[in-house]
């Protein structure tokens, strides 16, 4: 799927927060290396899927922000 195409699926249906769906968060680790890149890896559940996903971060202009992002689907919930 392309990322046209998971936006618009995503866009279609009602959002997680719409439907008062759980979301939790855990940051399991944060790697820097170096004073403008860091690697962080994080734990979380939206509606009915739980994921770990593995954020690069770059300092660009003074700002932290996502320059990459990898993630697996860890476990589905019934809905």
């Amino acid at each position: 799927m392309s990322a046209q195409e998971f936006k618009n699926a995503l866009a279609a249906g009602p959002s997680p927060k719409s439907k008062e769906a759980p979301r939790l968060q855990h940051l399991l680790l944060v790697d820097f290396a170096s004073p403008t890149q860091a690697l962080v890896k994080v734990r979380v559940r939206i509606d009915t899927l739980l994921y770990v996903d593995y954020l690069s971060y770059h300092c660009i202009d003074h700002a932290w922000l996502i320059t990459a992002k990898s993630f697996h689907v860890e476990q589905r919930y019934e809905p």
